[in-house]
Order: C-alpha cells, then structure tokens, then sequence
C-alpha cells in the first residue's frame, strides 16, 4: 500500500526522469505508478548523469523562480493569494526533496563507487542502508510529518 502510494506520488518525478534520458537520446522503461524508471539499452556516465539530475535541476530552477512570487502577492493580493502561491511555490521544492536519492546515485556515479558504498546522503538514508523496510517505512513517516509540520509552522509565521 505504501510502495503505491509512494509511486503515485512519485509520477511527476518520474516523468522529469524520462525527459532528461529522452533529452539526450535514451530510451527508458516506466510503468505508470513505478517508483522508478529503467533505462532500456546502455548509457554513458554524463547520460546517465543527466537523466538522473534532470528532475533536482527542474524543481530547483522552478522553486527559485516561484520563490518570490507570496511576497508580491501579499503586497498587490492579499494574505490569500499569499497562501495559495505559498502552497503553489513550495511544491516544486517538495518534489526536489525528492531526489536526494538522485543526488546519491549522481555522487556515485560521478566518483564510480558502488551502490552500497557512502556518500555525504548516506545520513538521510540509514534505514534503507539496514535493509530493515519496517526501518524504511516508519523513516519515510517521520520525514513526511516533519515536512508538513515545518509547512503549517511557516504559513502560521508568515
């Protein structure tokens, strides 16, 4: 239930991920609701590269672009169009959270290590590391309780 869910969510991620290998010539595999996309044939280090970093640099660019947008809304609009903008602006930054598992692999490849080695994510991901998915599922609560927490923090401060 929860993988599902997880990969519903996910879609939007996981199409940016088949633009950047479509991006740069590769075809990939994704069926709807996966949680992740397969690259169909081989690929070079920077392809790869690219189609793994296509959705961070997407939300990012979007979310510095939407970023100031609640400011002037709350001095042309109004506090509601402040909170609807709000809303609309944190989403990209959301879905960029994301892919710090992207970031992961990107490192990885980058200095050719293997999957199970560290890297400087490896603090974000130390349930997945114990191959405990009870581990995995209860991390993934804690990180989404706390996201929605800071949230309704920010809007009460704002």
């Amino acid at each position: 239930m929860l993988r599902q869910l997880e990969g519903l969510l996910l879609i939007p991620h996981e199409l940016l991920h088949i633009v950047g290998y479509r991006l740069v010539g590769k075809r990939c595999i994704y069926r709807w609701g996966d949680p992740c996309v397969t690259l169909a044939g081989p690929a070079t280090r920077n392809e790869r590269l690219i189609g793994v970093l296509f959705p961070f640099a997407v939300c990012m660019a979007a979310w510095f672009i939407l970023l100031p947008a609640p400011f002037f809304a709350l001095f042309t609009g109004g506090i509601t169009w402040a909170i609807i903008l709000t809303a609309v602006s944190v989403t990209p930054f959301f879905y960029a959270f994301t892919s710090i598992g992207d970031l992961r692999q990107a490192y990885l490849l980058i200095y050719e290590k293997k999957p199970r080695d560290k890297t400087p994510f490896d603090f974000l991901f130390w349930p997945i590391l114990t191959d405990d998915p009870k581990r995995v599922q209860i991390s993934a609560l804690i990180v989404m309780i706390c996201i929605i927490i800071s949230y309704v923090v920010y809007l009460l401060l704002f």
